[in-house]
């Protein structure tokens, strides 16, 4: 009896042993281009990547500021939210390129004086905001997403400097648009 016991704990721990070795390996992960910028996610394990298009480290520390230039209108568009989910979205407006962001990212819009869209796309839902200035005038905006299991939601509301300035302190710059 007890030979048996020992040749069934054997036989199990081989068994467990082995379950190891027939897991599939993980496929390799496509290198990312230089001027990317990749955020990781918990759960499901995975990295939400914007590939390409991020300004390089000195135009993000001239963006910092949060300052306008002469002849523009510019617009900052902060997200940095408690609740948004690790989602790319798209923000655009007409007669410029689009810019994708991630949480904790900030844009800047560089556009003629007068009145615009920027519209805002995710994949499951769209919404847009007006925003008008005269040259030289900044604004800033807040993009701020949540996320409740499948649902996710964002929407842009506007902030004085102090706050932009507080939320963009540990953001990303990701994107100078209308600047090309």
């Amino acid at each position: 009896m007890q030979a048996e016991r020992v040749t069934f704990f054997a036989l199990a721990a081989t068994m467990v042993l082995l379950a190891g070795c027939a897991v599939t390996p993980a496929s390799p992960t496509p290198p990312v281009p230089a001027d990317s910028y990749c955020q990781s996610l918990l759960k499901p394990r995975k990295k939400v990547c914007i590939l390409g298009g991020v300004p390089p480290a000195s135009l993000a520390t001239d963006a910092a500021a949060l300052d306008g230039a002469a002849g523009v209108f510019t617009v900052y568009i902060v997200r940095n939210n408690w609740a948004d989910p690790t989602e790319l979205v798209e923000l655009r407006s007409p007669g410029v390129s689009a810019v994708r962001t991630l949480p904790r990212t900030f844009v800047r819009f560089r556009l003629p004086a007068g009145q615009h869209v920027i519209s805002v796309d995710w994949g499951r839902g769209a919404t847009q905001a007006a925003v008008s200035g005269v040259a030289g005038e900044v604004q800033y905006l807040q993009l701020n997403g949540w996320a409740f299991w499948t649902k996710r939601d964002f929407n842009i509301d506007k902030i004085d400097r102090a706050t932009a300035l507080q939320l963009t302190r540990d953001s990303k710059f990701v994107g100078d648009v209308g600047n090309e």
